[in-house]
Order: C-alpha cells, then sequence, then structure tokens
C-alpha cells in the first residue's frame, strides 16, 4: 500500500518548486478554510484523502481539481501487516 501525507499534496496551480511530481484529478467533498492553508477533502474512485494546499487555492466543492503529489514523499506499507517499509 502507498500513503502521502496532506502536506505532500499541492493544488497544481501552486505547487511547491522542484518536488518530483506526478499530477492526478480528484473530486472536492469539502474545503475547510483555516487561514494559512485549506484542507480539501477529496474523493478519486473508490478512495477518498485529504489535500492541504495553498490558500490561494480556488478549488470548490463539486469540482473536480488538478493536484500534484510529491513522489519524493510516498510512503509504502506492507497490505497485510500495515507496517512501514523502508
Amino acid at each position: 500500500m502507498v500513503g502521502l501525507r496532506p502536506e505532500d499534496i499541492y493544488d497544481s496551480a501552486y505547487a511547491a518548486p522542484g518536488v518530483k511530481a506526478a499530477t492526478i484529478e480528484a473530486k472536492v467533498d469539502v474545503t475547510e478554510l483555516m487561514g494559512n492553508e485549506i484542507f480539501l477533502y477529496l474523493l478519486s474512485g473508490a478512495h477518498s484523502f485529504v489535500a492541504r494546499v495553498d490558500p490561494r487555492s480556488r478549488a470548490c466543492v463539486g469540482n473536480t481539481v488538478a493536484l500534484t503529489i510529491n513522489l519524493d514523499r510516498l510512503h509504502f506499507f506492507d497490505k497485510e501487516t500495515e507496517r512501514a517499509i523502508r
């Protein structure tokens, strides 16, 4: 299994410079403005996940948004034991 922390998922319009990036799309289910950041609760197929994005993001509930993930920050887990693989 693969895991990624919310702070390593960016609104593609405001992706951090110098990251080894891959782009995905997801539908915005909920937005939570926190002042200096926005939490996006996202849906992609049968999966849900959270991104912590720049407060300038224009992501809106119901819209599909392009996201950039930092491939250098992926975490891998054994599916049966759920233990981290290092």
